[in-house]
């Protein structure tokens, strides 16, 4: 499974909510630029992470309202993902405990 395939799309951060998206268009959130194809996390509060998550968002716990499927793991607990890109950084063993920098 592709991870783009379990992460919505979004053009806004909507108040109040905790939100997992990457970004459809640029836009402005409280002046802060959001960039088309950026990885947004809002822990509905005041907590914003641009292309930068704890792989443990992708828990089971978290379906539907982050993430809409789940992903598979191997025996170490490492969530798997298909590859996207031929870029030879692009990883495809996500470990839950760290985290990983989104890049397109």
């Amino acid at each position: 499974m592709r991870l783009t395939d379990i992460i919505r799309c979004n053009h806004q951060i909507t108040e109040g909510k905790s939100q997992l998206f990457i970004a459809e268009t640029n836009f402005l959130y409280k002046g802060l630029p959001i960039l088309k194809d950026s990885l947004v996390y809002f822990d509905g509060l005041s907590e914003i992470r641009v292309n930068m998550i704890g792989f443990g968002i992708f828990q089971e716990k978290n379906i539907p309202d982050l993430i809409s499927d789940y992903l598979p793991k191997d025996d170490d607990n490492n969530y798997l993902v298909e590859k996207v890109s031929n870029c030879k950084n692009e990883i495809y063993k996500l470990r839950s405990s760290a985290r990983g920098i989104w890049h397109n």
